[in-house]
């Protein structure tokens, strides 16, 4: 993946990754620029808790209830699971949308099923990923590339 020049960046998708890297667009060098990006894009690859809190911008998760949370989910070695958690506490959040967003960026060419109790239901656990893809500015600086040239699929 190569990270993107601050020529290659819209003003608006600058004015969103402002709070990220608040100096960062000040700068003159593409260099500077690019060593963030980077940066931040291992940072969300190697944590889960860190990508869907500062990159998918999840700010009210909690470092000591959903870092272990996301501590579990990150395990490669769990296929399977029963998730009891109590109402409102992120459990969709984090293990369907956040995790299928950081499954995908760190596995690109893998593909994921979302499935709920309605087909309803897993359609919007779809459409909020895809508003990440689509529309956050942050994601789409750090892992944009991921989509370029590429159709990605939306199937019952």
């Amino acid at each position: 993946m190569t990270s993107p020049t601050l020529e290659q960046i819209s003003p608006d998708t600058q004015a969103g990754t402002d709070a990220v890297f608040p100096t960062l667009f000040d700068a003159d060098s593409d260099e500077v620029f690019a060593a963030c990006v980077e940066a931040e894009r291992e940072a969300g690859q190697d944590s889960l808790y860190y990508f869907a809190r500062h990159i998918l911008g999840y700010d009210k998760l909690d470092p000591v209830t959903h870092e272990a949370l996301t501590g579990t989910l990150q395990d490669d070695t769990l296929r399977r699971g029963l998730l009891l958690w109590p109402r409102e506490t992120y459990k969709t959040t984090l293990a369907t949308v956040a995790r299928a967003l950081w499954w995908i960026v760190r596995e690109p060419n893998e593909s994921i099923l979302i499935a709920s109790e309605t087909q309803a239901r897993a359609s919007e656990m779809v459409s909020e990923i895809m508003s990440h893809v689509q529309f956050n500015p942050l994601f789409r600086t750090l892992y944009g590339d991921l989509w370029q040239g590429e159709k990605r699929t939306r199937t019952k």
